[in-house]
């Protein structure tokens, strides 16, 4: 998957004519801009003058978890304001190691995040 992937999938959007289109996304390693530029999606985003938000930047709200650890997590204020979000999930590939499938809902799915990172339960898989 990659930018023409993203600009059809913009395309199939506008064509249901929503009220407001955002793609929102956030680096988790180089500035996100930067990642944008790379990966050709600073120019789909463009073409499609389709609004962009930086989710590494808040507002930020509180999302409680019926969880005892961790009980809540900080989110976006924009996932809480949309009506339909679509996940535009990537397989990527590490640096020291395979593809790998990724997620940005990890709380949800029983992940815990220790100080260096996101690790998953020994039984996680990419099905």
């Amino acid at each position: 998957m990659g930018p023409e992937t993203l600009r059809e999938l913009i395309k199939f959007i506008k064509g249901q004519n929503p009220g407001r289109l955002v793609v929102a996304c956030g680096s988790g390693g180089a500035p996100t801009p930067q990642v944008l530029e790379q990966t050709g999606y600073k120019e789909v985003l463009q073409q499609a003058q389709a609004e962009f938000v930086d989710t590494n930047y808040g507002p930020y709200v509180e999302l409680e978890l019926n969880h005892p650890y961790p009980p809540s997590t900080p989110i976006n204020k924009l996932i809480m304001e949309a009506d339909v979000l679509i996940s535009f999930t990537q397989i990527k590939q590490a640096r020291r190691g395979p593809y790998h499938c990724t997620s940005k809902i990890l709380p949800f799915l029983g992940y815990q995040k220790p100080t260096h990172g996101w690790t998953a339960p020994k039984r996680a898989s990419c099905a």
